[in-house]
């Protein structure tokens, strides 16, 4: 979790996947959870993007950091927490 520019590069040659606020990377696999920045949107969209990630062809999933504040602070804690499952 974190700059995901710098992950995109640290993985590069490997099917990376992203989970991404609200903003398009060029990857494998990018999955927005909210065009429009709605963190609670957002939060609706975190649990069925990480199953269908973590059940597609990506080698690695990597997401970026949500603003620190709010739900925001949620979605990060689990991305965390699922993180420190693998």
């Amino acid at each position: 979790m974190g700059n995901v520019n710098a992950l995109l590069s640290r993985f590069a040659g490997r099917s990376v996947g992203v989970i991404s606020f609200h903003k398009e990377y060029h990857a494998h696999r990018c999955e927005m959870l909210s065009e429009d920045g709605d963190l609670a949107m957002a939060a609706r969209n975190l649990f069925a993007v990480l199953r269908e990630l973590d059940h597609s062809d990506c080698d690695v999933i990597v997401a970026e950091e949500f603003p620190n504040e709010g739900l925001g602070r949620a979605i990060n804690d689990r991305l965390r927490r699922a993180s420190a499952t693998r």
